[in-house]
């Protein structure tokens, strides 16, 4: 930098030189001595020479005067670009120094975290290393293990079916020799005089004869002894509810019209299978009425406290929310279906759907007034005896 503002100094000091020559040039031209000839006098001459001796050393103190300013100048200049590059010498090294110390400890952070990550991924892969590890040794002793028991598995089944083939053919070599002990026998009977057509003939019509004494029997036997064959024939009316089972099923669809066959089993206690059939019997023998309502069946007692024509409806009152809507509308006729999800504290919208199923069945209208709807029960329905709707 100093440099370079010493050689700026000295071109512009050469400049202001050559600048100065030319104009003492121009000067010293006009103003030049007289050459024979010239129509000048001496004494003109001699001033002439002396003025210009004059502006030439006024040129030459202008000249030593610019030069000392331009001089000084450059001094200036100087001193300020030494400082100047000093400066910033110092700043590019403090620089230096701090982008050196940045990138020691960026090397020294990414160092850290490569050598964290490495260890991290290193115990990783040797976990997972080891778990196939283990599974490869695994699966071979699995696998033979599995293979053994599906072996042990066919072998025990192909064993069994060969031994159940074996027993039902020497039952059926047993029968057959029995048969045909048996035919031999009866042929060896045969009357010396009866030709075999004849014998043949005479033991069909004995068959035909004893599978005709046996139905005959059976028969009379239920004919004039009822209770001896029970197990022949079906229950009697009188005689259904003699089963405890039986009774306690039947029971329970009286005192809760409308149950159905999951409740019973369920009160009961009885098994699915066992409650399924003996609801049949008694569906059977006209002890119970069934109505279908909501994909489910229904049961009622016939003859019961329900005519056929309400069991529909009490069907469709089974549900206890359902009952007790039932019940405030017959207390209080007119209510609003809000006054009925306020008086049982439950959500519009369920109240809602309960009356409108309700209303399907033809159980309760539902009559608009003004923005409500007033409810009522069809007069049809208003008598309807339910234990449960009562106590609401």
């Amino acid at each position: 930098m100093e440099t370079k503002a010493l050689r700026m100094a000295v071109v512009v000091g050469l400049a202001a030189l050559l600048a100065l020559s030319a104009l003492s040039q121009n000067a010293a031209a006009s103003g030049a001595p007289p050459t024979p000839g010239n129509n000048t006098s001496p004494a003109d001459a001699t001033e002439k020479l002396e003025q210009t001796v004059g502006l030439n050393q006024s040129n030459a103190d202008l000249g030593k005067s610019v030069g000392a300013f331009f001089k000084s100048v450059g001094g200036a200049l100087g001193s300020a670009g030494s400082a100047i590059g000093k400066f910033l010498d110092s700043a590019a090294k403090a620089i230096g120094g701090a982008a050196l110390a940045f990138g020691k400890g960026f090397v020294a952070v990414i160092s850290i975290i490569g050598g964290a990550l490495g260890t991290v991924f290193s115990a990783i892969g040797s976990a997972i290393a080891a778990v196939f590890l283990w599974i490869g040794k695994a699966l071979p002793a699995a696998g033979a293990a599995i293979w053994n028991g599906i072996v042990f598995l066919f072998d025990a089944i192909g064993s069994g079916i060969v031994y159940l083939i074996g027993a039902v053919g020497m039952l059926s070599a047993g029968i057959g020799k029995l048969l045909s002990d048996l035919a031999a026998l009866i042929w060896n009977l045969k009357p010396k005089g009866m030709t075999d057509v004849e014998y043949g003939a005479t033991i069909a019509a004995v068959t035909c004869g004893a599978s005709g004494a046996s139905f005959g029997i059976w028969y009379w036997i239920k004919k004039l002894a009822p209770g001896g064959a029970a197990l022949f024939t079906r229950i009697p009316q009188d005689k259904i509810l003699e089963n405890p089972t039986r009774k306690q099923i039947f029971n329970a669809i009286q005192r809760n019209p409308g149950i159905n066959m999951s409740q019973i089993s369920k009160r009961l206690g009885i098994g699915w299978g066992t409650t399924v059939h003996h609801v049949k019997k008694l569906e059977a023998a006209m002890k119970v009425h069934v109505e279908d309502r909501n994909n489910e069946r229904c049961f009622f007692e016939n003859g019961g406290e329900f005519p056929v024509d309400s069991m529909a409806a009490a069907a469709a009152l089974k549900d206890s929310t359902a009952k007790g809507i039932f019940g405030y509308i017959r207390k209080k006729p007119g209510a609003s279906q809000k006054d009925v999800a306020a008086h049982f504290g439950i959500r519009p919208s369920l109240v809602s759907w309960h009356v409108t199923r309700l209303e399907k069945e033809g159980i309760i209208n539902r009559n608009r007034s003004g923005k409500s709807f007033q409810l009522t029960i069809n007069e049809k329905f208003n008598s309807l005896k339910l234990r449960d709707v009562a106590a609401v």
